[in-house]
């Protein structure tokens, strides 16, 4: 790695597959300066439908200013789950990062869908009362629109990996399951470490807790309000660190009241038999073309057998 160049770490995929965890394990390394705001989303494309928190017309200074001083050589991180599925990001990261490392986190497409429909929902972003398969049917008809209403389409990871396989060498990106994050997470960011040069050791005894965990809310409008406000105030204080710091002093304290007050336990959501076997039908060549692509099996217990019937 480059001496005159600093060292970006990005978390670049996908959503709902432990990426904030990942992230906030990361940012305790010592060697490592993470940014202010956890998802810059500087990279997304223009026509995205997420809102940056720092615009790419603004110039990279006001996105390198993000990530806080430690030092020559430490590693500047952020995670922005979306890099992966906007068409033109992995070609922007190339022309403007001289020394970069990307990770991805890919998740069971069926078990992500779940996911995201419940924190949809719980966020108050679908209509009152939908359930998950009208959800995923509405997707089925037409899968452009708002974020949440890609998820059915962007559990296509293959197509949108190789987009950075063509442009990033093996030396330079990373892919994880979300399974191994939960179910081994030490030697997940063991190889994290590896990427980006870093001493693995620091992990060595660390309380891997979960971060970000899919919750439900006694009032959805609530915390979808909640949830915007929180992102305006970060971005309008990413610039100025000590407000930043204070912003972030208050919602320390504010959270846990928050949480008590407008967190609720909720029913579990399954599919149905059919529509799962429908969403494996749906997936099955993308899962065969990821497995040719990583040149290796997706532990995926939904397409294990179909995976059997597969020549690698």
């Amino acid at each position: 790695m480059s001496e005159a160049e600093p060292v970006y770490l990005l978390i670049a995929g996908t959503t709902k597959a432990a990426t904030t965890s990942l992230f906030t394990w990361l940012a305790a390394h010592p060697r490592v300066a993470p940014a202010r705001i956890k998802e810059p989303r500087y990279f997304l494309d223009a026509d995205y439908p997420l809102e940056p928190s720092v615009s790419h017309a603004g110039g990279f200074g006001a996105y390198a200013a993000l990530f806080e001083a430690r030092g020559r050589d430490a590693v500047r991180l952020e995670a922005t789950p979306d890099y992966l599925h906007s068409p033109g990001s992995s070609a922007r990261i190339r022309a403007e990062l001289a020394c970069v490392r990307l990770v991805f986190s890919l998740r069971d497409p069926l078990a992500r869908l779940l996911s995201w429909y419940r924190y949809a929902r719980a966020g108050g972003r679908l209509p009152a009362g939908e359930s998950c398969e009208a959800w995923i049917r509405r997707q089925q008809r037409a899968s452009r629109g708002a974020q949440h209403d890609r998820v059915l389409e962007q559990g296509r990871y293959a197509r949108d990996l190789l987009r950075y396989f063509e442009l990033f060498g093996r030396e330079e990106r990373l892919v994880l399951f979300h399974e191994e994050l939960e179910a081994r997470p030490r030697e997940a960011v063991r190889a994290g470490c590896a990427l980006a040069d870093l001493e693995a050791g620091f992990y060595d005894g660390f309380d891997f807790a979960v971060h970000n965990a899919t919750e439900g809310h006694r009032h959805p409008r609530l915390h979808h309000a909640y949830h915007r406000f929180a992102f305006h105030a970060r971005r309008l204080t990413a610039g100025a660190p000590p407000l930043f710091a204070l912003l972030g002093r208050a919602h320390r304290t504010f959270a846990p009241v928050y949480r008590r007050f407008n967190t609720a336990s909720e029913a579990p959501v399954e599919l149905a038999a059919e529509l799962e076997r429908e969403l494996v039908d749906f997936y099955a060549d993308d899962v065969r073309a990821l497995e040719d692509l990583l040149g290796r099996r997706v532990p995926w217990p939904h397409f294990a057998a179909r995976a059997r019937e597969w020549p690698h």
